[in-house]
């Protein structure tokens, strides 16, 4: 491996490792949230406020800090931390079927007792459209920037210094670690899911494919487990 590689592939490492903890301990642990909300909003508002918070700082953290690191001091290209169009076919099938799928698998998942317990991430019994909204619009800006971590730094990085097959175990890996402190479930269903996305994002040579994959999963998984929820409480009509 050359030393311009190996370059690569500490920076990529480095200023990701360091993001997402600066991320998980400021937003995942609430730690600024409660440091300058705490008992200024009520409860219902402050949770709102709190996953808003926390998305912002998954924006900022997963993605700008990396992209910035990994572009500012190496020679990395956009286009080659998967920041274009996507190349090929393939993906035009397989995006589609991806979301069919996940969509799919959320309609029975969603409903469990498990995934209640962390879906949706805005607890308040008081959904408005405008609510709604916000919510799928940071959703998705906080999903960019993950996939930007994920799939367009750390994966696309290791398959420049190892080829496809070891970047996608690695990647996936770490995706599965990042998802530890959300239980098991998650933890688990991370690893088919990340092997998929991560193969999608190789034979593209762009993370749209797996933004869009990605973005189907949590928004049908938020609106079902609204549902849901609002069902088991009688909230439904």
């Amino acid at each position: 491996m050359s030393q311009h590689i190996e370059w690569e592939l500490i920076v990529a490492l480095s200023s990701s490792a360091i993001g997402y903890c600066l991320y998980y301990f400021l937003g995942v642990k609430k730690h600024l949230c409660t440091t300058l909300l705490d008992g200024r909003l009520k409860q219902a508002r402050f949770s709102v406020v709190c996953v808003l918070v926390r998305r912002f700082l998954g924006v900022v953290f997963l993605g700008i800090f990396p992209l910035l690191a990994i572009y500012l001091l190496t020679e990395v290209s956009l286009e080659q931390t998967g920041i274009s169009m996507p190349r090929g076919k393939a993906y035009l099938a397989w995006t589609p079927l991806g979301c069919f799928l996940v969509i799919l698998i959320n309609t029975f998942a969603a409903r469990t007792a498990e995934n209640l317990e962390l879906y949706p991430e805005i607890r308040t019994s008081s959904w408005t459209l405008s609510l709604l909204i916000l919510s799928s619009i940071t959703w998705i800006a906080f999903l960019i920037a993950y996939e930007m971590m994920f799939r367009g730094i750390i994966l696309l990085t290791f398959e420049r210094s190892f080829g496809a097959t070891v970047a996608i175990i690695s990647s996936v890996l770490l995706y599965a670690l990042a998802h530890m402190y959300k239980g098991s479930r998650e933890t688990a269903g991370a690893v088919p899911f990340g092997i998929f996305i991560s193969w999608l994002t190789i034979i593209s040579h762009s993370i749209i494919p797996a933004i869009i994959v990605h973005s189907c999963t949590a928004l049908s998984n938020e609106y079902l487990s609204i549902y849901y929820t609002r069902k088991r409480q009688g909230l439904n009509k």
